[in-house]
């Protein structure tokens, strides 16, 4: 069974090689999950995927980027689009992200 999963590691984009979020998407991955990692830098994601696919060599992971901006929300929902064209469904949300004082672009929070 195969199962979407959305792993979103941190505001500012960047890809740890450790830490909960990485482990988690390796766990999830080993299991035989699909995982998707988001982010804003799809050079780092690719770092974080070849780490893991090297660590686990032999093993089969089903990782992939998905692009994710969520400093603007324009990025959110094209982000939500893009990952309804590749799955019919979301099995496992992960939100590992942290707490960002900065107002997202293009945000509704006091329009009234």
């Amino acid at each position: 069974m195969r199962y979407g999963i959305l792993e979103k590691w941190l505001t500012d984009g960047r890809i740890g090689n450790s830490g909960i979020g990485y482990e988690t998407a390796q766990q999830l991955a080993l299991h035989n999950a699909r995982v998707y990692i988001a982010s804003r830098s799809q050079e780092r994601v690719d770092q974080a995927i070849q780490k893991m696919r090297q660590t686990c060599a032999g093993r089969k992971l089903d990782l992939r980027f998905l692009k994710l901006d969520l400093k603007d929300l324009k990025s959110v929902k094209a982000t939500a689009v893009s990952f309804a064209q590749q799955e019919s469904r979301l099995d496992i949300l992960i939100n590992n992200a942290g707490v960002s004082s900065q107002q997202p672009s293009g945000s509704l929070a006091g329009t009234g």
